[in-house]
């Protein structure tokens, strides 16, 4: 994969997240915890940890990336 064909994938991870943890907190002030409350839990806790694989992976092509670069000069 290139760094542009994840641009996409991480920043819908952490928009998922933000969304799922909005979601978490308003059912969590009306409802309490209950079973919506844990999947949607379970989901934002899931989209921020895949988002920050993601964003290794990233990290770590465009290292690579630079210093193929450098190398080449």
């Amino acid at each position: 994969m290139s760094q542009k064909n994840l641009l996409g994938p991480i920043i819908s991870r952490f928009l998922f997240f933000a969304v799922n943890f909005f979601l978490l907190v308003q059912i969590n002030d009306i409802e309490g915890w209950s079973l919506l409350s844990i999947l949607l839990a379970f989901f934002a806790t899931r989209d921020f940890v895949q988002g920050i694989r993601l964003t290794q992976i990233y990290y770590h092509l465009f290292k690579n990336n630079n210093n193929d670069q450098n190398k080449k000069r």
